[in-house]
């Protein structure tokens, strides 16, 4: 039997080339489900879900029909596309004999022809109408960014896989470092806390200035982003993050700071990734350590492995008696990157860095001397 054609529907192809990278960090990467490896379209949305975390992205178009496309050739299609600078696209549906919707896709010099998956395999998810929602800012999300870094990967430790959140201050940390900087923005009312996944904020890292309002559904426990066109979604880690033991170190940092002011050492730098990142090619990639000499002229940072470089980096502000510290580089690079002033005290105790509102905060642990 002949395919009885359907509909046409025309996309611009900037506009779903700008969907698609929101959509594809959603996608399953294994084959487990193969219904998680399409992306689906509905009437006035496109989505993802790869078991986990998914998203629904609203459209300016109405298609026909609901169809899915399998996300590995899509993407690159519309990619190349959108390189080409073709404008539009054409989707051409037809209905086969089995019954099941052909896509036949137009775009330039290129025709593809697609045959959609059961719709049914894809998992709807419905964005909740939540009364308890946080508005979400652009320097909550800076705010957010700037400790995001000390995050923990280990994934033998859950409760430090992502930034707590509470109406004081957003948090990440490891067993090396701790970042905390001041929210200003509770979570919704209701929550006194919450655990952010750390692989959920990163599956949308470039759009989140579109991210407005959060909130938690009660009813599933899933963690809703909502975007000014669309929704992001995913579970909370079943982990609580060790907020007394933080917040007590940092106190106490400061007090023993405050309680030995004439042995401490205060330094501000220009910045200089460059120099920062020339002495991660001669350090030991398995133990990046760095021999650290602070003095009112000049910070001097010495990387040996093979061969042995130094770097020097600008003083703009320096107080105290100077010293030395072997530090880890990455871990130093990433804090110097967000706050150019630290201090220390003689001994092995560790690093603080500070901006000089004291929004936002840095500990790191230095090696200690052999």
């Amino acid at each position: 039997m002949k395919p009885r054609d359907l509909s046409v529907l025309h996309i611009p192809v900037a506009e779903l080339h700008v969907l698609l990278n929101l959509v594809k960090p959603f996608i399953a990467a294994r084959d487990l489900v193969p219904a998680y490896q399409q992306i689906l379209f509905t009437p006035d949305t496109i989505r993802a879900f790869n078991g986990d975390s998914g998203v629904i992205a609203y459209t300016t178009w109405k298609a026909p029909h609901t169809f899915t496309l399998p996300a590995d050739r899509l993407v690159p299609i519309v990619g190349a596309l959108f390189d080409q600078k073709v404008e539009k696209m054409r989707f051409e549906f037809s209905e086969t004999a089995s019954g099941a919707v052909g896509v036949t896709l137009r775009g330039g010099t290129s025709v593809v022809k697609f045959l959609s998956a059961d719709a049914k395999d894809f998992p709807l998810h419905e964005p909740p109408k939540l009364k308890q929602r946080a508005v979400l800012t652009p320097d909550w999300w800076a705010s957010l960014a700037s400790v995001e870094f000390s995050v923990s990967t280990d994934a033998t430790k859950p409760d430090l896989q992502g930034v707590h959140w509470d109406a004081e201050h957003l948090i990440g940390g490891e067993g090396f470092r701790i970042s905390r900087c001041a929210s200003r923005i509770a979570p919704p009312k209701g929550i006194s806390a919450l655990l952010l996944p750390d692989v959920l904020l990163g599956r949308f890292r470039g759009h989140r200035a579109s991210a407005v309002e959060v909130g938690r559904d009660p009813a599933t426990g899933l963690l809703w982003f909502f975007l000014e066109a669309g929704a992001i979604f995913g579970p909370l880690r079943n982990a609580t993050f060790p907020i007394d033991g933080v917040s007590e170190h940092f106190a106490g940092l400061r007090k023993e700071f405050v309680a030995r002011k004439s042995e401490a050492t205060w330094v501000t730098v220009e910045k200089n990734d460059g120099a920062l990142e020339r002495c991660s090619w001669f350090v030991d990639p398995l133990s990046p350590r760095v021999h650290v000499r602070v003095a009112k002229e000049r910070v001097t940072i010495t990387a040996t492995g093979d061969h042995t470089l130094e770097e020097t980096l600008v003083v703009t502000e320096f107080a105290g008696p100077g010293g030395t510290f072997n530090v880890n580089l990455p871990k130093l690079r990433d804090a110097l990157q967000r706050v150019a002033r630290f201090g220390f005290l003689p001994g092995n105790g560790p690093l603080y860095f500070f901006d000089k509102t004291q929004s936002l905060e840095h500990i790191l642990v230095r090696y200690i001397a052999e």
